[in-house]
């Protein structure tokens, strides 16, 4: 009988507004940090193939979509900037190699996703570990709109392995 309550299943839904990130590497973003697109995982599936058909095999290599992220630019622009410079530390515009940009760490951070309840107190945080950022979006200053908006930007991070933070005491 304890079995069955111990293994209750919980019903509560998870909602899209119920996170909060944390940069190590860009601190200015995370405050306006205002959509994670949290992502995928594969598994490449080898065919084996004989004279009738082909047939698939477990895989042996992970790969992982990209984490997206859109957030809302300071006035000032520095989060926006900050992702700006992370980016040209890995691909410099005035250099030829970025060998010693990338051996000392600068460019490589990680994040931390923390999952809400439904009454905003932590209940889950997953580590991303190795983010290099790869796009930053461009920003769109307009006239056109009757009520005054944000500017938003969206970036994408490549990244090594994300995993549930077991020891963080929530």
């Amino acid at each position: 009988m304890s079995e069955s309550l111990n293994n209750a299943v919980n019903r509560n839904l998870a909602y899209q507004g119920n996170f909060e990130i944390v940069f190590s590497a860009f601190p200015g973003v995370e405050y306006h940090c205002t959509s994670v697109s949290f992502p995928g995982i594969n598994v490449g599936s080898p065919k084996q193939s004989n004279p009738m058909l082909r047939i698939p095999q477990a895989g042996d290599h992970l790969e992982f979509d990209p984490l997206t992220i859109t957030f809302n630019v300071d006035e000032n622009l520095k989060n926006y900037f900050e992702l700006y410079e992370r980016l040209i530390k890995v691909a410099p515009i005035d250099k030829l190699s970025t060998f010693e940009n990338l051996a000392d760490g600068s460019v490589i951070g990680d994040a931390k996703i923390t999952i809400l309840s439904n009454n905003k107190q932590p209940i889950k945080v997953i580590d991303f570990i190795g983010l290099i950022p790869t796009n930053l979006s461009g920003l769109e200053f307009t006239t056109q709109n009757e009520e005054d908006q944000p500017l938003t930007a969206t970036a994408t991070f490549e990244f090594v392995s994300f995993k549930e933070d077991t020891n963080v005491t929530l």
